[in-house]
């Protein structure tokens, strides 16, 4: 209980329920069902600058609204880390807003290569 007062400075009292997580995903592999999920599709937005998390997110908004997942990353920590964050999650392409208008530099972390100059058009064609 109160497990949200970690995160919210209201103490607020919390219900759940559980799905058994490792029987669902036993219950998974047993069927043959791919449980694995294929991130080379999925975008991340580098975060530049907090104050343009909302511009972020309606860039972010664009890319779902065209079935392509993504991902903002709210703290402004160095590129670097952000880059690795992605990796971790197997993100192959991360967008680098800088001025939050096109062109737009987008990051192949796979070929470790930038592309710059594109349109958000540009992007939709390389991502999918």
């Amino acid at each position: 209980d109160n497990l949200t007062s970690l995160y919210s400075k209201e103490r607020i009292s919390g219900v759940g329920a559980s799905i058994g997580l490792d029987r669902l995903i036993a219950a998974l592999d047993a069927l043959g069902c791919k449980a694995a999920q294929d991130n080379s599709k999925h975008i991340a937005i580098v975060c530049q600058d907090g104050e343009k998390a909302g511009i972020y997110q309606g860039i972010a908004m664009r890319f779902r609204e065209r079935a392509i997942p993504c991902e903002v990353f709210f703290d402004a920590n160095k590129v670097s880390k952000q880059y690795m964050s992605a990796e971790k999650k197997a993100i192959r392409w991360v967008l680098l807003p800088s001025d939050c208008t096109e062109p737009f530099t987008l990051r192949d972390l796979k070929e470790r290569r930038n592309i710059e100059g594109l349109t958000f058009n540009d992007i939709l064609a390389i991502v999918r």
